[in-house]
């Protein structure tokens, strides 16, 4: 069973880089793991988020270093 690696960037904090990871049966159940974390995260950024900011997991595996998964949440000025 891999091991996974849940990395977060937040633009204007330190990276918090997963060092114990976690175990799934596969890619897919990763994936739906990533789609919770990344929700509750969001969640508590509701006061702190300004404009500009941009949030972001990436998952990764003990299998490939290269993101196998990236979710992100962003506010960017439209005009």
């Amino acid at each position: 069973m891999p091991k996974y690696f849940f990395n977060v960037y937040h633009s204007r904090k330190p990276p918090r880089i997963d060092q114990d990871g976690q175990r799934f049966d596969d890619d897919a159940a990763a994936c739906r793991e990533a789609t919770k974390v990344a929700a509750d995260s969001v969640a508590d950024l509701k006061n702190k988020f300004q404009i500009g900011d941009e949030w972001r997991l990436e998952v990764t595996s003990d299998m490939q270093k290269e993101p196998l998964y990236v979710v992100r949440f962003s506010v960017k000025r439209t005009d």
